[in-house]
């Protein structure tokens, strides 16, 4: 199990501009809308079905997607951002090992990612101490924080949608076998599993796990 713990970050840091995307919740100006506390523990599973993605004979999860019943989020469209996010070649299918796969039946899936109050957050994610400001994953369960899918980290700047890449690419990372890393040297980008969301140091913010990548 694995979870950011908070921290502060320099105002001053800023997403590299060149390793964005713009996808459907990749709007910087984004109104901010008002996520509660708590929430009633019972979600809205997405109910649509995408593509298999990635290189043939790579090896193919199934995910769902869930969002909390008092979010105010459409099932739906999250589901969209987040196959956008993880159908990109700069994501996980790019380098070849993995292909993914949007499923509306949970039973069918290897592993769901839930949009969550930061309460439910906490709950899920126990023993994990995730403050109700950070995300976890813990065996088949991708658990992302509504406040920061609204809110975003310092070091993304006004940059929402950059940063609700990363925290996919973060998370499902985890899913996948990945660990926490650190800023490789002064000015580079942050790796994808760099806990950016505590900072990215001297490093530069990237949603990421291959920025270069084109497909």
């Amino acid at each position: 199990m694995v979870s950011e713990p908070t921290a502060s970050v320099p105002a001053s840091e800023k997403t590299d501009k060149s390793t964005t995307g713009k996808g459907a919740s990749a709007d910087s100006t984004e109104k901010k809308v008002k996520i509660p506390d708590q929430g009633p523990g019972t979600f809205t599973r997405a109910g649509l079905d995408g593509p298999k993605v990635g290189e043939d004979g790579a090896r193919l999860l199934r995910y769902a997607v869930t969002v909390e019943k008092n979010l105010p989020y459409d099932a739906d469209e999250i589901a969209l951002d987040i196959q956008t996010t993880l159908s990109d070649q700069r994501s996980w299918i790019g380098g070849g090992d993995w292909r993914l796969e949007l499923v509306s039946d949970q039973d069918k899936a290897d592993f769901t990612v839930f949009l969550a109050t930061p309460g439910t957050v906490d709950r899920y994610c126990w023993p994990l101490r995730t403050y109700g400001r950070v995300s976890c994953q813990a065996g088949n369960r991708v658990t992302l924080n509504a406040w920061r899918w609204a809110h975003g980290a310092e070091a993304f700047g006004s940059d929402v949608g950059a940063y609700r890449q990363y925290l996919v690419n973060h998370e499902v990372g985890h899913r996948l076998g990945h660990g926490h890393v650190g800023c490789p040297a002064k000015g580079k980008r942050a790796p994808v599993m760099m806990q950016q969301t505590k900072g990215v140091g001297s490093c530069k913010a990237n949603p990421w796990p291959a920025p270069r990548r084109t497909g």
